[in-house]
């Protein structure tokens, strides 16, 4: 997904750095986050305003579509992105950086 974050923000300039952020939790394993199951109140403040979602599920939900459909064809070469995941204890953020 970051090797074509750039793509889906132009082709779809609804896209917000909200979106993207939501989608990178969708796809970790752990913890597990599920957009569906998740309290607002669960959400970091950047995420609600006004007591309402500060994002569109359906866009997270077609950057998730999007990847999933695509991931198959990825080929890694000099110039693609990778993550970093430094997996910490459950009360401490995960570490998350984005390498080229």
């Amino acid at each position: 997904m970051i090797n074509i974050k750039e793509d889906l923000m132009t082709n779809n300039p609804d896209i917000t750095y909200r979106e993207i952020q939501l989608a990178i939790w969708s796809f970790r394993a752990i913890p597990e986050f599920n957009l569906e199951e998740v309290a607002l109140e669960d959400l970091p403040g950047r995420m609600v305003k006004d007591g309402k979602p500060n994002f569109s599920y359906e866009r997270v939900k077609e950057i998730i579509a999007t990847v999933e459909q695509g991931y198959g064809e990825f080929e890694y070469n000099d110039e693609s992105k990778f993550a970093v995941i430094a997996s910490t204890p459950p009360d401490v953020q995960t570490v998350f950086t984005v390498v080229n």
